[in-house]
């Protein structure tokens, strides 16, 4: 009878057990399941390389800004979107100058599914899982914040302009009223003589 008990307390314990790994489990999944609705409903794309700078994970987004689907990303190499010549941040992930791309966002060229550049602001940011090092990059296109900057500019030197012709007007009326004042003598003075 001892034993029969000491059997039950143990399968109960047991069940208990269970009963906390299956909800562990299904915590999990929902944490997971969140993780990747955010993922993939951010504006801003976002991929993860490994060291061999191929890509791990895309999300969504990375469609809009490149033209590529994540499952025609996933495995290919880095280059494909950052060509070596505009994408230092990536190559330097290889090498001792990590440090200085991470947490910093930068301006980098990409290079689109049909061929066309695109301006990347971009920040870079690292991980370590099962001792591999990964590196998750998010990319925002700056072709239209470049673009706002440009109008902005062209408003500030139209502005600057307008000032600058605004200024001379002033200066001429100003020059003209000193001019005037000793005609306005010599005319007087000329006409009481």
């Amino acid at each position: 009878a001892h034993n029969a008990q000491s059997m039950n307390r143990i399968n109960l314990e047991l069940q208990e057990k269970i009963d906390e790994l299956y909800q562990s489990k299904r915590k999990l999944r929902e944490r997971e399941a969140r993780l990747n609705a955010i993922f993939n409903a951010a504006v801003e794309g976002i991929f993860t390389i490994d060291q061999s700078r191929n890509i791990v994970s895309a999300n969504a987004a990375m469609h809009s800004i490149f033209g590529y689907t994540a499952d025609e990303l996933i495995g290919r190499n880095i280059d494909l979107l950052i060509p070596a010549q505009s994408g230092e941040n990536h190559h330097a992930m290889t090498s001792s100058r990590v440090n200085e791309v991470i947490s910093h966002v930068r301006t980098v060229e990409g290079l689109r599914k049909d061929g066309s550049l695109v301006p990347l602001d971009i920040s870079i940011s690292e991980f370590s899982s099962d001792g591999a090092r990964y590196f998750t990059s998010i990319v925002r296109d700056a072709s239209v914040r470049m673009q706002k900057e440009r109008e902005d500019k062209a408003h500030l030197d139209e502005l600057a302009q307008v000032t600058r012709l605004g200024l001379m007007g002033e200066m001429a009326s100003g020059l003209a009223h000193e001019l005037n004042q000793p005609l306005t003598a010599i005319a007087s003075y000329t006409q009481a003589c």
